[in-house]
């Protein structure tokens, strides 16, 4: 399983969130949340900390993110891609959002949240992250990849799981 570290910031005044246009590689033309792969011997903060300021050059203290959550993916047919993935928040950091190679970065308003253009798997915790709450789930793609085939979600502190099947 390849593990990844992704940070939510989110604007506390104007009540937003930054997501980005992911560019090339796996979820390509996707809006996702921002981060990647951790290095070997990395904390999973650094490198959710190194990873948001290569793909949009704003700088975080890995100190000052909050994670929020775990999400196991798994891929029908293609274990390789499987992915455990830690959340993390962060409400300070220094830079403004630049586009690169990878992602275009855009700040969307907590309560308008193109949910359409992301991951399916997004609607069922992206708004628990938002209320602050944290989160463990799992989700399931079947051969294709983009579509969500099984998942569980639970919600903490409440104890609130969500499961379905289709």
């Amino acid at each position: 399983m390849i593990t990844v570290a992704n940070v939510i910031l989110i604007h506390p005044e104007n009540r937003s969130i930054l997501l980005g246009w992911k560019k090339t590689g796996f979820g390509q033309s996707k809006l996702i949340t921002i981060g990647g792969k951790a290095q070997p011997g990395e904390t999973l903060q650094d490198a959710a900390a190194r990873e948001l300021f290569e793909e949009t050059g704003i700088k975080v203290d890995p100190s000052q993110l909050h994670s929020v959550g775990h999400i196991a993916f798994f891929f029908t047919g293609k274990p390789e891609s499987n992915l455990s993935v830690h959340l993390f928040t962060a409400f300070h950091w220094e830079g403004e959002a630049r586009e690169t190679a990878e992602i275009n970065p855009v700040w969307f308003a907590m309560d308008q949240l193109p949910l359409e253009d992301m991951w399916p798997d997004a609607r069922h915790w992206l708004v628990y992250i938002l209320q602050g709450k944290s989160i463990q789930a799992q989700f399931t793609y079947d051969a294709s990849g983009e579509n969500l085939h099984t998942f569980t979600v639970t919600i903490n502190p409440n104890g609130i799981t969500k499961n379905t099947a289709f």
